[in-house]
């Protein structure tokens, strides 16, 4: 005759203050990690001020003016900076058909749809519109990254 199989030992079922406590452990623990690898939350995230376009500056006849914001999700600003990696290394200067297809989507990640709608619309009007959107892109993402953000390592046209 076989031996009676053990009985199996049932998890006690944790309170929501001891998952809180576990969760505070686990984030502390990834904070130390990042430290110790020398990443530090960037604290003035928030406290960049916008890049303003004016409404007279578009002259669309709408009052308000485009207002470029860093984002204010991780995911949001995760996918920003996976954009203009992106872009930064496609050279932003080369105005090519790549850097084309992502300059809309980090503007709108600064603003919204709409405001960058105003800006295509204003720039339209005139014959050198690529090169505008380009360089509205250039000042938005230095006015946040610092200046040489988008350049590529080993120089660019310019250089």
């Amino acid at each position: 005759m076989s031996a009676p199989a053990p009985k199996k030992k049932t998890p006690k079922k944790r309170t929501p203050t001891q998952r809180a406590a576990d969760h505070q452990k686990a984030f502390d623990e990834f904070r130390a990690r990042a430290h110790g690898a020398g990443v530090r939350a960037d604290e003035d995230a928030e406290g960049y001020p916008p890049y303003i376009v004016t409404a007279d500056q578009i002259g669309d006849g709408n009052q308000n003016d485009v207002v470029f914001a860093v984002p204010a999700t991780l995911s949001e600003r995760v996918e920003l900076t996976r954009m203009i990696s992106y872009v930064s290394r496609l050279n932003l200067a080369t105005q090519n058909a790549e850097a084309m297809a992502v300059i809309p989507d980090i503007l709108i990640a600064y603003s919204s749809p709409m405001d960058l709608h105003r800006i295509l619309i204003a720039f339209d009007q005139f014959p050198d519109s690529d090169e505008l959107l380009f360089g509205l892109a250039i000042k938005v993402i230095e006015h946040f990254g610092g200046k040489g953000v988008v350049d590529v390592p080993g120089g660019s046209n310019a250089s």
